[in-house]
């Protein structure tokens, strides 16, 4: 089985319910980026929002797991149902918390060679590690995803187990279409800020197509391929 689009945007469609699920998946993201709105000087809010906010990110990144999960286990499955909100939310808080403590990870092994070899050679060194572990971002989140447990974003020989063909054609189609929304999104607030809106709305696709692209690269690498021969 080849990696494909088409795969991931007939998984969805083929969702009685995709329009809902991913309505409510982007009133939460729009609500995410209404602090960005007021730092432009777009809006106006409230403080409450600022955790309304954050409350929002967690859920909704829940949501996005809970997918990915829902694919491991079901290459076919369906975007998740909207029904437990609390659970979503603690899939969402384990994950930011995860992030955090591979961050300062990220950051000491980025900074260590600087402050051991501090001429040109850190530097080259910095940069190596850097775009190491920025490429291996997303396999670090398919981790979480299989197990939605912190433990699972540290064990690293696994996550550097993705590096495979499969996995770099994943992250190359996503970042095509990753880029082409962008430029969509640029070109859409050119012309009117309030396009921001759709601007979003494409953005929140292209991320639940990649989803769903990484996702058929860990049944190429860690299980027996998937016919999804609609």
């Amino acid at each position: 089985m080849s990696i494909a689009l088409s795969f991931a945007q007939e998984n969805i469609l083929n969702d009685n319910d995709w329009k809902f699920k991913l309505f409510v998946l982007f009133v939460l993201a729009f609500i995410v980026m209404l602090p960005g709105g007021e730092e432009a000087g777009i809006i106006q809010i409230e403080p409450f929002i600022y955790v309304l906010s954050f409350f929002s990110l967690l859920i909704s990144s829940g949501y996005c797991f809970k997918y990915m999960n829902n694919l491991i286990n079901k290459p076919k499955g369906k975007l998740p149902e909207w029904e437990n909100f609390l659970d979503l939310f603690w899939i969402g808080l384990k994950f930011f918390i995860g992030s955090i403590l591979v961050s300062i990870i990220m950051y000491v092994c980025t900074i260590l060679p600087i402050v051991i070899f501090p001429n040109v050679v850190s530097i080259i060194i910095f940069l190596f590690i850097w775009i190491f572990l920025s490429l291996l971002g997303p396999a670090l989140m398919m981790n979480f995803s299989e197990e939605l447990a912190v433990k699972s974003m540290f064990e690293f020989k696994k996550i550097l187990s993705y590096a495979r063909p499969a996995y770099y054609k994943a992250l190359a189609i996503s970042g095509l279409i990753t880029s082409g929304a962008f430029l969509i999104s640029v070109i859409l607030c050119f012309i009117n800020v309030y396009l921001l809106i759709l601007a979003v709305f494409i953005n929140l696709y292209v991320v639940v197509l990649s989803m769903h692209l990484f996702v058929q690269a860990y049944h190429e690498i860690f299980a027996e391929p998937v016919d999804y021969g609609f």
